[in-house]
């Protein structure tokens, strides 16, 4: 029997529930339940005390290391810190966690976002700590990564691009993506941004080179894409 890892867990976070941002740099996730309980002792236990559920409380309490890509920060981080400051319904987002190796572990709510740094030091990574506490229920969900919808490739921005430079990929099916690559070139750098956007770092493929991206539910179609050389 093999032991699990905590880090096992992906995040995402949404403003409409629908276009999903994985919340990138984490090393650290706790999910919490709160529930209030009543004695419901009476005569008939024979002495022994029972209780009742009355009121189920949930949050999520996340720390992540600040990432940026070409000096944005991540767009998941960034969605957070911005619900951070408002009031109302711009003060929540939704979110989503699961178990990143396909598990039957999902979870999914809206709620309330806190955020701010954790460490400040000068030896220090930037890290920051991000708290959602609930607001309604929190429901089980189909795991996004057990999905067969083979990822799909519908357009490339720009279709000309350099070495070391981005390149967004639009589409769908792009959730749980571990590979994308340039021909035989595999890709290091990218970030899912949501089920139909990917941006990618351009690898060291000079020529025209077919794109693909792959999920555990199979590889896309590749779209061709001509890659020139850095400045």
């Amino acid at each position: 029997m093999t032991t699990a890892l905590a880090r096992r867990y992906r995040v995402d976070v949404s403003k409409d529930g629908s276009n999903w941002v994985q919340l990138m740099g984490m090393n650290d996730f706790n999910p919490a339940i709160d529930r209030t309980t009543q004695d419901s002792s009476d005569y008939d236990s024979d002495g022994w005390g029972s209780s009742e559920i009355t009121m189920n409380a949930w949050s999520v309490e996340i720390k992540a290391n600040r990432k940026t890509t070409a000096s944005v920060f991540d767009p998941g981080q960034e969605l957070c810190r911005a619900a951070s400051d408002k009031f109302g319904e711009d003060a929540r987002l939704y979110v989503r966690w699961y178990d990143k190796n396909g598990g039957t572990e999902a979870y999914q709510g809206r709620g309330i976002v806190e955020f701010s740094r954790s460490k400040t030091g000068i030896t220090d990574l930037d890290e920051v700590e991000i708290k959602i506490t609930g607001d309604g229920a929190r429901t089980e969900i189909t795991n996004p990564l057990s999905s067969t919808t083979v990822p799909a490739i519908t357009a490339t921005t720009p279709s000309s691009v350099k070495v070391g430079a981005l390149l967004q990929l639009t589409g769908s099916g792009f959730t749980g993506a571990t590979a994308i690559e340039f021909g035989s070139t595999a890709a290091t750098v990218y970030t899912v941004v949501s089920d139909g956007l990917i941006v990618v770092t351009v690898p060291n493929a000079v020529g025209t080179q077919s794109v693909t991206v792959t999920t555990p539910a199979g590889t896309s179609t590749g779209v061709n894409v001509s890659v020139t050389a850095a400045s």
